[in-house]
């Protein structure tokens, strides 16, 4: 899409100005590639990555001639690397290049408002933004007063999508125990407040969260968060709702009726079952399917990547000859409880 968008949009762009200047007339041709690839490729970097970059126009003034100078200090490369001294200097002035162009675009990446991140947008707003640039551009070149009827018509189709979403995003409601490797982590998303709890490892890892839950609240709409550590209990941090760490390692989630118990150790020693709506296995605890049915009569069992595969892949297939549904977060993705708005 970025080059349809140069081969396409730069001619148009180049044609509106004409500068006499030959240096002007460079960064200008420079300019008109950056913006035409960044149109091209606007709305799908908002769909897939949620961020857009500020400083795209300035960074490509560079970017775009060092990765050209690169490509053919590569092709040079590949053609005489067997020629003594002249391979070892090609692969020097390329190794430089492209530690310049690295060093160039971190240090632009850290400027103030470099990356604008949080969006979140469906396939259908996807589409409506390549129609409302498209009718854009088509105004300024064409002059039609139907090019720029179109692009508010779709500009209309945009803001009125995102004022259904805030209003939706008001009654939110959501349990979510979510898919992460190697860790356990969960949300409660209530309007737009959100708790988070997860073990330690998951905490040591910035990209689980990065990846795993901040698009996940961004699509909800979360301006207000509550995070908690495994040691909560030890800091006099409340929370927000009834949470409730044993010392054998196992947790308990009260939300809205719904109890949610993160079993690491089966207990063996109740005085009478307690029943829970779902059963979350963690670090490949021993215990039979009759004796979760037993002790805590859920007709949900949670498999969380703290689980070997081999376990992961023997205990589902073991809940569902007993009747159980079953999760396995590493190949089912998350697992979530939706509440009405009007639920009391």
């Amino acid at each position: 899409l970025a080059v349809a968008g140069i081969v396409t949009l730069q001619p148009l762009f180049l044609a509106l100005w004409h500068p006499e200047n030959k240096a002007v007339r460079a960064v200008w041709s420079l300019l008109a590639i950056s913006l035409a690839a960044q149109i091209a490729t606007f709305p799908l970097s908002l769909y897939y990555f949620h961020q857009f970059p500020v400083y795209f126009w300035l960074a490509n003034l560079v970017a775009v001639p060092l990765a050209s100078g690169a490509l053919y200090l590569g092709v040079g490369f590949m053609f005489f690397f067997w020629v003594p001294f002249v391979n070892q200097g090609l692969g020097w002035i390329l190794e430089r290049t492209l530690w310049l162009l690295n060093e160039v675009l971190q240090w632009l990446g850290s400027w103030p408002l470099a990356v604008l991140d949080g969006f979140q947008i469906s396939p259908g707003q996807v589409l409506g933004l390549y129609l409302f640039m498209a009718a854009l551009v088509f105004f300024i070149l064409r002059r039609r007063i139907y090019w720029l009827a179109t692009a508010t018509v779709c500009l209309c189709f945009l803001v009125g999508v995102e004022l259904a979403e805030a209003r939706q995003q008001q009654h939110t409601q959501e349990l979510v125990i979510h898919s992460v490797r190697r860790s356990s982590a969960w949300s409660v998303v209530q309007a737009r407040h959100a708790v988070l709890g997860a073990d330690s490892i998951f905490f040591q890892n910035d990209e689980a969260f990065d990846y795993q839950i901040q698009p996940y609240w961004w699509a909800r709409g979360v301006n207000q968060e509550t995070r908690f550590t495994p040691d909560f209990g030890k800091t006099g941090q409340k929370l927000p709702l009834a949470f409730h760490a044993f010392e054998s390692g196992n947790q308990l989630l009260v939300w809205k009726g719904k109890r949610v118990l993160w079993l690491k150790k089966f207990p063996r020693r109740l005085a009478r079952p307690v029943p829970v709506h779902a059963l979350v296995l963690q670090n490949n605890v021993w215990m039979t399917m009759d004796e979760i049915k037993a002790t805590f009569g859920t007709p949900m069992v949670v498999l969380d990547q703290t689980n070997s595969r081999a376990y992961t892949q023997r205990k589902a297939q073991e809940a569902r000859r007993a009747g159980l549904k079953v999760q396995t977060l590493e190949d089912d993705g998350a697992w979530m409880v939706q509440l009405k708005k009007d639920y009391k």
